[in-house]
């Protein structure tokens, strides 16, 4: 309910080995829970020589909640450290303060022993995972807080760990080491954005890190991440020539058979292992990866292709198109009427209802819509008795709430039981893809529901929708679908409406003749005849790789279709990875 989860001791393991670079120095978790990594903390300075009497004095840890103290105290436990005093104390994370006094407890009698809190050079910790959603019941002040006490801003969309971390940045020595578990969220979402520069103001984001194999959490469907992060003295932006590493780990750590050990060596040492891939970004690379639409969920792969392709070969597709939701008008029986219906053909539409029943690259329709702009008098006039007697069947009816129809249906523009045409979309995006890729195109235009993204053009209505259909489907097509999602916990990929608009782009169809625009469809017209495959499958289709030459040979850049495929490749790898 609170967000905690309980850390599995190899993720522990390979935090604190990652982090804890002085052994001798101390290392402090703030949010605790039963101490699986104060306890690994513990273990690894022994390991490292130093004796237990040191070693225990030297781990502190604190928790919001009382019953997992208790049980951190005993994880604790150990006949060598019999009578010290143990550094543990309930506290609030957010509410933590150098110099503010907090309560330890003698071992032998109980009584209370009061110290000052102090700057920490290194904190580790499982942050908790609370989406903002559920914020105003577990920590409704820490918005409030966090705005009164920061110059720097966070949507209040952002997740509690977003928090969280700015406040740690509180109680960090400069040039402390920050190490914290918490979701991939920040990665591909809108609040994310603001979040990553909030960050680089506050610390030195050393390295990201990520699973290429398997959950980290078994009993939680959430994608995490590692982030290795260094305390800046002041707050700054990132200059230019600042590193961040992205690392992909290729084994399960979990496996008991994996030396942690020695993957945090490999780590730390650069050295080149088959147990983790790393790709080192400046703060100029990734900008200009931002630049390209790029977001940092898609950096975990070799991404250097994307400046070779020349200028102008990629542009936004936002200028091409317009990117919408699909429908949710409120009240599927009046909007999706059953047959048989009675209403007059010209106010029926087409309607998508179901993404599984795109099967091919052309989408048909799968039910149909009410769609009606006239008033209930001009109905009479004209006599289409079927539509205004469609119209009347929910004139009085009432949603589960008990509100009439008409009044919680009201829209700006439009009439309570009308859909607007203005969102029936030409292509479809899937709000979350799986195994398939793909860009359908409508049969014709027709509404969409809520699971899809609808484009259709902007401007020019007589443009060639075969060679966009195609374009969009095109290797770099398909990449940009698996680049601008992010993973969720059951390896689905979510994307969103406003984010494509902002940052999709497309290869620029005015470089091409009209001798490449008829071997580019010619190409991609097998694709359409036939089902979609899943992407694994699909890339070693001949008929695909046939189109894919085509379309990259057009634009002068077939020279980096494998690099493009295997970028592909690793980014759905990843995303996959959280099943196995």
């Amino acid at each position: 309910f609170a967000g905690q989860y309980s850390t599995p001791s190899s993720l522990a393991e390979l935090l604190i080995r990652l982090l804890l670079i002085n052994k001798r120095d101390v290392v402090y978790d703030p949010c605790c829970g039963t101490g699986t990594i104060l306890k690994m903390a513990y273990q690894i300075k022994k390991e490292y020589g130093i004796s237990p009497q040191e070693a225990i004095s030297t781990v502190w840890a604190s928790d919001k909640f009382s019953f997992p103290l208790q049980v951190a105290t005993l994880a604790l436990s150990d006949p060598e450290t019999q009578g010290s005093v143990l550094n543990i104390f309930q506290a609030d994370v957010s509410k933590l303060r150098p110099g503010m006094d907090v309560t330890l407890r003698d071992p032998y009698d109980g009584h209370v022993i009061t110290m000052k809190l102090p700057k920490f050079p290194y904190i580790a910790s499982n942050l908790p995972f609370v989406q903002f959603e559920d914020l105003e019941e577990l920590n409704a002040d820490v918005l409030e807080r966090f705005r009164r006490t920061s110059s720097l801003k966070l949507t209040g969309k952002s997740d509690l760990y977003a928090y969280l971390i700015m406040y740690l940045w509180n109680i960090l020595e400069d040039n402390g080491r920050l190490g914290v578990i918490v979701s991939n969220s920040w990665l591909g979402t809108d609040w994310g954005s603001l979040f990553r520069k909030t960050l680089e103001a506050h610390y030195a984001v050393e390295s990201v890190i990520i699973s290429g194999k398997g959950r980290w959490f078994n009993e939680a469907d959430v994608v995490t991440t590692i982030l290795i992060l260094q305390k800046k003295p002041a707050l700054s932006p990132a200059a230019p020539t600042d590193q961040t590493k992205f690392i992909t780990i290729r084994e399960d750590i979990n496996n008991p058979e994996l030396n942690i050990s020695d993957l945090a060596s490999a780590i730390l040492t650069n050295t080149p292992s088959l147990l983790y891939t790393c790709q080192t970004l400046t703060q100029s690379q990734m900008n200009t990866l931002l630049g390209f639409g790029i977001s940092p969920n898609a950096w975990f792969t070799d991404l250097s292709w994307i400046n070779k392709i020349p200028n102008n070969t990629l542009i936004r597709a936002n200028n091409i198109f317009t990117f919408f939701r699909g429908e949710r008008r409120g009240w599927n029986p009046l909007f999706y009427p059953e047959r048989p219906h009675g209403i007059e053909d010209n106010y029926i539409r087409p309607v998508l209802r179901t993404p599984r029943s795109i099967t091919h690259l052309v989408a048909n329709p799968d039910a149909e819509a009410f769609c009606c702009g006239e008033d209930l008098a001009t109905l009479e006039r004209l006599g289409h008795t079927g539509a205004l007697s469609w119209i009347r069947r929910f004139q009085n009816a009432r949603n589960e709430k008990g509100e009439l129809l008409p009044k919680v249906l009201e829209r700006p523009l439009l009439r309570w039981y009308q859909m607007s045409e203005s969102t029936m979309a030409q292509f479809m995006f899937a709000v979350n893809y799986d195994k398939r890729l793909f860009v359908a195109k409508g049969q014709r235009p027709m509404f969409i529901d809520q699971r899809l993204i609808g484009l259709k053009l902007s401007n020019d209505q007589h443009a060639d929708l075969d060679l966009y259909h195609a374009l969009l489907n095109s290797l770099i097509g398909l990449f940009y679908i698996e680049a601008l999602g992010f993973g969720r916990g059951l390896g689905a990929l979510d994307l969103n409406a406003t984010k494509l608009e902002r940052q999709l782009h497309i290869l620029n169809p005015a470089l091409l003749t009209q001798d490449q625009i008829a071997k580019i469809k010619s190409s991609f017209a097998p694709l359409v005849e036939r089902p979609i495959k899943d992407i694994t499958v699909e890339l070693n289709d001949e008929q695909r790789a046939r189109f894919d030459d085509t379309v990259l040979e057009s634009f002068g850049i077939l020279d980096l279709k494998e690099a493009i495929k295997r970028s592909l490749l690793d980014l759905y790898s990843i995303r996959q990875a959280v099943k196995r």
